[in-house]
C-alpha cells in the first residue's frame, strides 16, 4: 500500500494514493458526466405540447410525459440552438430546439429555473461531441 503525505499548516494528512482526490481535482468532470440529469420541462413535437420531465443519462435523452415518451441518442441530434424570440417561445419560455437525423424537430422549454436551459444545452453538446468522437 502506497501512502502519500500532505503537510498543511503544521498538521500531516496521510492518504492512500488510490483514494479519491479532493473536490478541486479535474476528475470531477468525469463524475458529473456520468450522473443522471433530470429536469422538469414542457416540450413539443409534431404540433403537440407535453408537460413532463427530461432525463439525460450517458448519451441517451428521454422526454417523458403522461401520454408519450421519446428517447434518442445525443449523436442523433444534427443541430440544436436556444431560441429566445417571442414567436419561438413555448409558454413564454425560451426553448432548446433540436433537429434529429430523421428531420423531426423537438422544442424543449425548461421549468427548472434560471440557467437550466443553458446547462441542458451544454450537457447535450458535451455528450454529442463525445458520441460522435469530435
Amino acid at each position: 500500500m502506497t501512502l502519500s503525505r500532505v503537510v498543511t499548516s503544521g498538521s500531516v494528512e496521510t492518504r492512500r494514493c488510490s483514494a479519491l482526490q479532493t473536490d478541486g481535482d479535474g476528475s470531477e468532470r468525469q463524475y458529473v458526466a456520468a450522473m443522471r440529469y433530470e429536469l422538469p420541462v414542457i416540450w413539443t413535437t409534431n404540433g403537440a405540447t407535453h408537460a413532463g420531465r427530461l432525463e439525460l443519462v450517458g448519451d441517451q435523452m428521454k422526454l417523458i410525459s403522461k401520454g408519450e415518451t421519446i428517447s434518442f441518442g445525443a449523436a442523433s441530434v444534427t443541430a440544436f440552438a436556444i431560441e429566445r424570440a417571442p414567436e419561438q417561445r413555448l409558454r413564454c419560455l425560451p426553448v432548446l430546439s433540436m433537429t434529429l437525423e430523421d428531420g423531426d424537430v423537438l422544442r424543449v422549454a425548461s421549468m427548472g429555473g434560471a440557467g437550466s436551459l443553458l446547462e441542458l444545452a451544454s450537457r447535450l453538446g458535451a455528450r454529442q461531441l463525445a458520441a460522435t468522437g469530435t
